[in-house]
């Protein structure tokens, strides 16, 4: 698979793979400058079509790479959309074991916002964290205030 084949129904913004002979991944990344209120549906469909692409694709026997969203929201306002499906659907009790809910990786970067990497790695990592890099420039594509390059593996 290489990047430019993993075509999506719906436009994404970019998409990656890593592959170190050990680790075979594919990172999605998503940029919000503004809050959608169904983003963590858009994030649940890219995820899953990901995959399906992935099938389709490689025929594989053995299993697929893990397709990781990332959605990077620059908007001026605190994010207040859901974070998870369950926030969005109204789950009966007694149905409850049949829902599968999803949960939406997302990361404010806003003015009135200051996100610790740190901190958040250590909710899913223990011990020293996945190495990661940050830059600030002056412009950025679709005015995003920061531009972050990670590599997260979870063993």
């Amino acid at each position: 698979m290489n990047d430019a084949n993993m075509e999506l129904e719906k436009h994404v913004d970019v998409i990656r793979k890593y592959n170190d002979g050990n680790v075979y991944s594919a990172f999605i990344i998503e940029n919000q400058s503004r809050v959608d209120m169904s983003m963590v549906v858009r994030a649940a469909t890219y995820e899953y079509v990901g995959y399906d692409r992935l099938l389709k694709k490689n025929k594989v026997e053995e299993k697929l790479p893990m397709v990781h969203i990332l959605v990077f929201y620059t908007g001026e306002r605190t994010w207040h959309a859901a974070r998870q499906l369950s926030e969005l659907v109204d789950v009966n009790e007694r149905f409850k074991s049949y829902f599968r809910d999803y949960q939406m990786n997302l990361i404010e970067i806003t003015g009135k916002t200051s996100y610790n990497f740190n901190e958040e790695y250590a909710k899913y990592f223990k011990g020293v964290f996945p190495a990661r890099s940050c830059f600030e420039v002056a412009k950025l594509p679709k005015n995003a205030k920061v531009e972050i390059e990670c590599i997260a593996i979870k063993k």
